[in-house]
């Protein structure tokens, strides 16, 4: 199973995060955020980390934007998590992740269903991720044709492992949940998260 550590500000977290046996890590690159990073800092923290897959995370961004700041931060992914349409996502050069928050019909399910995965996450007004609500139910299955459908949305060491057994995603996403504060990961907390997850698919 995939596991993405998301909202990394600082290198020793994104080091935790690689040596507690994470494949991703997350950056956010939409400025309204308590956990935004500048691009050449994002850099600097992966530049050891190139076994790690580096997640890019923008907002209603446009593509030269993202494609900017994607070539700079050394970018692996680009994580769409704004109100962006798909021919946004054709301009880009990276696979895209494609992140919903709300139920989507199944006209825009198909016309993301090319995205290398798409996520469903929490919502919570005037929020876009990092805001510690689960998933809505529907919202998971809505996405749940898809090859790599990632589960976000409130996931923290103590509910992973049960999130993991009921819904059987391809990956996970998580940030606020493994949080001393905004932007400052717990190591603890992101060794017993990754434990769990994986823990909770031993036996299959």
């Amino acid at each position: 199973m995939w596991v993405k550590i998301c909202g990394i500000t600082r290198p020793e977290d994104a080091q935790a995060a690689a040596d507690a046996g994470a494949d991703a890590i997350g950056f956010v690159f939409w400025p309204h955020s308590p956990r935004s990073i500048a691009a050449g800092d994002a850099a600097a923290i992966g530049e050891d980390l190139r076994g790690l897959s580096r997640v890019g995370v923008f907002v209603n961004q446009s593509a030269a934007k993202i494609t900017d700041i994607a070539r700079e931060a050394h970018l692996t992914h680009v994580q769409l998590h704004g109100d962006e349409g798909p021919s946004l996502a054709a301009r880009l050069s990276l696979p895209v992740i494609r992140a919903f928050r709300a139920v989507p019909d199944a006209r825009e399910i198909a016309d993301w269903q090319d995205s290398f995965a798409l996520l469903a996450d929490g919502a919570a007004p005037g929020a876009y991720g990092g805001t510690g609500r689960a998933a809505d139910e529907a919202l998971v299955d809505a996405v749940a044709n898809h090859p790599r459908r990632i589960l976000a949305g409130g996931l923290g060491p103590a509910n992973v492992a049960a999130r993991v057994q009921e819904v059987r995603p391809w990956g996970i996403d998580a940030s606020s949940g493994l949080e001393d504060a905004p932007g400052v990961k717990s190591h603890e907390k992101i060794r017993a998260f990754i434990a769990a997850a994986r823990g909770a698919l031993a036996g299959d």
